[in-house]
């Protein structure tokens, strides 16, 4: 049963308000866009569409279902009927969020970028005709406080396809292309001795006062540890005294 949970206040321990990990952006420099120049469609003011026979160009999308698994030792409870509006940040952050933009540079090698700045998103291996977009990615970054804990973030887009036979809604601004659609899967998980950290999250998730003082504010420690957890413990996959059995969380949602 969902209590005080609301999506805008989902903060992700890799890109959540002041909480970004900066670690982990070294390791995912190597998928993000941040150089690329995505070439301009027409003019500035008239926005127009790219040539008919490129599938470069704004495309509609959305979050259609969504699953969230958290994953033990022995046991793996999952949640296949969570509200979509509820997806995790991430996606959004690395340019999936609607529209979006597919950009086909050859017949190999494509990206999905961020309609509000262009030079943000994920590269993709794709075929010519725009079917068969996939994207495997991830990275690692230290977990909670303890050098001997590691939390790694994978992320998987399969079955991915530009549709152009699908008008647009006529709810955007941008001349649509057509529809976008996939599965993403992304995944969190915690390697190494990490018994200290599920310790010390498990304490400061339930109570404020047994968070880390010194290097951060409590209030941010926590909001640390409700980002590691707090949408599985809400959805019914875990609870917080499950934290230190914990291998790792997933969720996945289906774009369309």
């Amino acid at each position: 049963m969902r209590s005080h949970y609301r999506p805008q206040l989902r903060r992700s321990p890799f890109t959540g308000g002041s909480y970004i990990l900066g670690g982990i952006f070294a390791v995912i420099a190597s998928w993000l866009l941040t150089g690329c120049k995505l070439p301009k469609f027409g003019n500035s003011t008239s926005q127009d569409p790219p040539p008919a026979e490129s599938k470069t160009g704004y495309y509609e999308t959305a979050p259609q279902s969504l699953k969230l698994c958290a994953t033990f030792s022995t046991a793996q409870n999952c949640n296949p009927n969570v509200n979509p509006a509820y997806v995790n940040p991430e996606l959004a952050y690395y340019g999936i969020d609607n529209p979006i933009i597919y950009y086909a540079e050859d017949g190999t090698y494509g990206s999905l970028r961020k309609a509000t700045n262009p030079n943000m998103g994920l590269a993709l291996t794709h075929n010519d005709d725009g079917s068969n977009l996939e994207i495997t990615a991830g990275g690692t970054t230290r977990a909670w406080d303890d050098d001997r804990c590691n939390f790694r973030l994978d992320l998987e887009m399969r079955d991915g396809k530009i549709r152009r036979d699908i008008p647009a809604s006529g709810n955007l601004s941008v001349p649509i292309s057509g529809r976008f659609e996939a599965y993403f899967t992304v995944t969190y998980t915690f390697t190494g001795v990490c018994d200290s950290s599920f310790a010390g999250i498990k304490a400061c998730y339930q109570n404020l006062a047994d968070c880390p003082t010194g290097s951060d504010t409590q209030a941010n420690w926590q909001s640390k540890a409700h980002a590691y957890f707090e949408q599985w413990i809400e959805e019914g996959t875990m609870t917080a005294d499950d934290i230190p059995n914990v291998q790792a969380v997933s969720y996945e949602v289906q774009y369309r």
